[in-house]
């Protein structure tokens, strides 16, 4: 489990800092995240963030879990811990929450 968890914030990582690379335009402020809640295979969806609020698809990566399939009905279930640096995303299809590192600057790169 230790090395799904490391395996998970790892491509993450990876994932997060090529998003943010490809979407680093000069109206880039910032990111949003989300979750797909899919039963076959949960994935974090992550968008770029405009100085006007509006977001532009930037990639996604697999939470290593299960979605229901259904709506998720529940604020909270994509977060990003107090220093920024961690995004955490629930699986609740499969009752676990898959953590990805936050590159430099806590904007998702």
């Amino acid at each position: 489990m230790k090395l799904l968890l490391f395996f998970l914030i790892v491509i993450g990582t990876l994932l997060i800092s090529a998003a943010s690379a490809a979407a680093s335009d000069q109206n880039a402020v910032g990111a949003a995240y989300s979750i797909s809640n899919a039963a076959n295979g949960n994935q974090l969806v992550f968008y770029s963030r405009s100085a006007d609020g509006a977001l532009t698809p930037a990639g996604s990566v697999s939470a290593g879990g299960l979605g229901t399939g259904n709506g998720l009905a529940s604020q909270g279930g994509v977060t990003i811990t107090g220093d920024g640096r961690t995004v955490l995303a629930v699986n609740p299809g499969s009752n676990s929450v898959a953590a990805f590192a936050v590159g430099p600057g806590g904007r998702g790169s």
